[in-house]
C-alpha cells in the first residue's frame, strides 16, 4: 500500500512518463518505459546504496543479470562491474564435489517432472555412446521415461547411477575443478555481491557448497519466504519483498510470474558448464530456446529497449523525488496483476519455456469448451506463465482475478 507521500511522488513519475515517452514507438516500447524502467531504475540505485555498505565486488548473474546491469551501467557509468556465466544446471556437478552417495547426488539434479535418460545424462554431462553398457546392465532403453518425483524410488534409475558411479565422480572432479578455475579466472573471491532476479536464492546456496571460503551477499528483486532453506536472511535481501515481508506483492508477481521473468532474459542459452581451452576457462552455454521465436524476440527487445530508454531519460532529467520500492514496483505489478484487454491482445501470445515452448496465456481452446472439460482447464490454467490473464480470457467479465490468484495462494501455502 502506497502512503499519502508514496502517492504523490508515483503521480511525478508517471506525469514524467507520460510527457517523455515516445508514443511513436511500439506498445511494448511503451510497457516497458511506462512500467519496467522505473523498476530496474530503483533497484540499481537501491543495490547502488546497499552495496556502498559493503564494498563488494559486484557480479551480475546470466540471464536474469543482463537487463539490470545495462541499467546500472547507465546510470553508474564509472563503476566496474562484472557478468558471471552461471545456472543451477552449470553448478549441479561442481556442487556434487562432497556428495558421499546416489541419493545426494540425485538431489541436486536439475531434470524437468518427465524426463528421459538422454535428459539425465546429460544432466551428469554423460551421453548414451559412453553409457551404453551401463544401460544394458540396468534395462533402460533411449525410448523410457520416468517421473522426476520418483526418481528415489526407481530401482532402475537407481540401479543405473550405482553402475555409472565410477564415471559420474570423474565428470564431478573435472567440472568442479574448471569452475574453481573459473571463480579464480574471473576474481570471484573475497567479498562478493550477487546480482539476480532471485526468488529462492538457489544459486547462492550452491556457490557457497563449491566453495565456502566466498562471503556473499545476494541482492535479488525478490526473495521468497521459503528462501531461507537456501541462504540465510542475514546475506540476502530482496528489494520488492524479501523473506516473507511485503507478502502482497509476492502475490502479485506470483500470478505473472513467467511473464515477468521473461522480460529479463538475455539473448543467450542457460550455461551448461565450463570447458579448458588453452588457458581460459570458457562457460559453454546451451542453445537459446527462443531462438526461432522470432515475435517473442522482438518483443522482449522492444520491452527492454523502452526500459533501457527510460533509465536514460530519468538519470538526465532534473526529477528529483525519493524513491523507495513501493513507489517502483507499482507499475510492473499492476501491469501483470491487473492486465488491461489490451495488454492481455498484445502479450498473450509471447513464447514462454517451461520445459517446452507454449504461449505465456496457455488458452488453446475456447471458455465453452474448457467450462466442460474442467481437467484441460485446470491443466492449461497452471501451466500458463500469467496465469491473471488466462482467468480474465476465460471469464470476460469484470471480477477481481488477481484475488482469487491470491487465495490460491494463500490455502496452498497452509496445506504445505
Amino acid at each position: 500500500m502506497l502512503n499519502n507521500q508514496d502517492k504523490k511522488i508515483l503521480k511525478q513519475l508517471n506525469e514524467f512518463i507520460l510527457s517523455n515517452v515516445d508514443t511513436k514507438e511500439s506498445y511494448y516500447f511503451q510497457a516497458g518505459y511506462k512500467n519496467f524502467g522505473i523498476l530496474l531504475v530503483g533497484f540499481c540505485k537501491w543495490l547502488h546504496e546497499q552495496n556502498k555498505k559493503e564494498n563488494n565486488k559486484i557480479f551480475f548473474l546470466a540471464r536474469d543479470g543482463y537487463i539490470i546491469k545495462k541499467i546500472y551501467k547507465i546510470l553508474y557509468p564509472k563503476e566496474e562491474v562484472n557478468y558471471f556465466y552461471v545456472s543451477r544446471r552449470s553448478l549441479a556437478l561442481p556442487s556434487m564435489k562432497k556428495d558421499e552417495n546416489v541419493l545426494e547426488i540425485v538431489d541436486n539434479l536439475v531434470l524437468p517432472p518427465l524426463f528421459t535418460i538422454d535428459i539425465l545424462l546429460k544432466a551428469l554431462s554423460l551421453t548414451l555412446s559412453e553409457t551404453k553398457d551401463e544401460l544394458k546392465l540396468a534395462n533402460i532403453s533411449e525410448e523410457d521415461k520416468f517421473k522426476r518425483k520418483e526418481i528415489k524410488t526407481s530401482e532402475k534409475i537407481l540401479n543405473l547411477l550405482e553402475l555409472l558411479l565410477p564415471k559420474i565422480k570423474k565428470k564431478i572432479e573435472e567440472q568442479n575443478d574448471n569452475f574453481l578455475n573459473y571463480l579464480k579466472q574471473e576474481d570471484f573471491s573475497g567479498k562478493v555481491s550477487v546480482v539476480d532476479i532471485g526468488w529462492h536464492n538457489s544459486l547462492q546456496k550452491q556457490l557457497l557448497k563449491i566453495n565456502n571460503n566466498i562471503s556473499i551477499n545476494g541482492y535479488y528483486i525478490g526473495v521468497y519466504e521459503e528462501a531461507h532453506k537456501f541462504s540465510p536472511p542475514s546475506s540476502s535481501s530482496g528489494y520488492i519483498y524479501s523473506y516473507g515481508d511485503k507478502m502482497e506483492n509476492q502475490y502479485k508477481t506470483f500470478s505473472f510470474v513467467s511473464l515477468f521473468e521473461t522480460m529479463f532474459l538475455s539473448h543467450e542459452g542457460t550455461t551448461l558448464g565450463y570447458e579448458k581451452q588453452s588457458k581460459k576457462v570458457i562457460p559453454k552455454l546451451d542453445d537459446y530456446e527462443y531462438k526461432d521465436e522470432k515475435d517473442s524476440l522482438n518483443i522482449v527487445d522492444d520491452f527492454q529497449k523502452g526500459a533501457i530508454k527510460f533509465a536514460e531519460d530519468y538519470k538526465n532529467s532534473k526529477l528529483n523525488v525519493e524513491l523507495n520500492s513501493d513507489i517502483c514496483s507499482y507499475n510492473i505489478l499492476k501491469f501483470g496483476s491487473k492486465p488491461t484487454k489490451k495488454d492481455i491482445e498484445m502479450f498473450g501470445n509471447l513464447s514462454f519455456e517451461n520445459y517446452k515452448i507454449h504461449n505465456i496465456i496457455n488458452f488453446n481452446k475456447n471458455s465453452i469448451y474448457y467450462f466442460t472439460h474442467p481437467k484441460v482447464m485446470i491443466n492449461d490454467f497452471f501451466t500458463s506463465g500469467w496465469r491473471v490473464a488466462f482467468l480474465k480470457k476465460l471469464f470476460k467479465i469484470p471480477f477481481p482475478y488477481y484475488y482469487f490468484i491470491k487465495m490460491l495462494c494463500i490455502v496452498f501455502k497452509k496445506e504445505q
